[in-house]
């Protein structure tokens, strides 16, 4: 493998492929949590009417759980940590951009052209991917979005429908938000069908602190030696995409 071009060490250090931390691997969400806890019940009929949070607690037993009596009672808690996401995407955007450094000559993603090595967790939680591994040779796409933002599904929606010929470039999809979000979204879009997607969640937020990256969907392109080649923000015209990708396979 070639000597990797100077840059700073965090933007070029490579993880390499590793078993996640156990505490990453509690933060996330798990499908189990999302059902909705059962409704604790009384053999009283008197007291079969009353709600699950008005139901007496024996002496000496732990205070019960409030339960939700719907299908949809798991639904405030992923709204909060949907919230938290994104407050927290801000936060990291404002830390690493001061209202007086918001000059875009100043991120980082034009200051340093090649292809950032940094992480993202797979769909199971199991491995770290580092991009500095991202096959060379071949165009590389990142795509960055979230799950429950429409612009994104309808952008992904027009990138799947092209995937069949854009096939000499390896895609990142890659998000902020949970896991239990991304694992149904990567399965409606049938990610797994293609060798050349991969799909994790940016868990150290390094992509918008790299891009500057403030809303979604982004789009960043580097070409077949990991040179950064064109950046999209917001409306991506996916015509577009694969006629740079197509040129960009038969450079030199």
């Amino acid at each position: 493998m070639a000597k990797p071009p100077r840059f700073p060490l965090q933007y070029l250090r490579p993880g390499g492929a590793q078993i996640l931390p156990q505490r990453l691997s509690r933060g996330d969400f798990h499908y189990n949590r999302l059902r909705a806890p059962p409704i604790p019940t009384s053999h009283n009929s008197s007291q079969s009417s009353r709600s699950a949070t008005n139901v007496a607690t024996p002496p000496g037993h732990p205070k019960q759980r409030t339960a939700y009596p719907a299908h949809g009672a798991a639904t405030p808690y992923i709204y909060n940590m949907k919230l938290l996401c994104h407050l927290l995407l801000a936060c990291a955007t404002l830390l690493a951009f001061p209202a007086q450094a918001q000059d875009q000559k100043e991120l980082p993603y034009q200051k340093y052209l090649k292809l950032p090595a940094f992480n993202l967790v797979n769909l199971d939680s199991s491995e770290v991917i580092n991009l500095y591994y991202a096959e060379e040779g071949k165009p590389t796409v990142l795509f960055f979005f979230s799950p429950d933002c429409e612009h994104c599904q309808i952008t992904t929606d027009s990138l799947m429908a092209h995937m069949a010929h854009m096939q000499e470039a390896n895609f990142y999809f890659m998000t902020f938000m949970p896991l239990a979000l991304l694992r149904p979204f990567a399965l409606q879009h049938q990610f797994s069908k293609y060798k050349n997607i991969i799909t994790g969640k940016d868990y150290q937020f390094f992509f918008p602190r790299f891009y500057g990256a403030t809303t979604v969907p982004y789009l960043v392109i580097y070409d077949k030696h990991k040179n950064f080649v064109k950046l999209y923000d917001g409306t991506i015209h996916v015509a577009e995409i694969r006629h740079r990708l197509d040129s960009l396979a038969t450079a030199p």
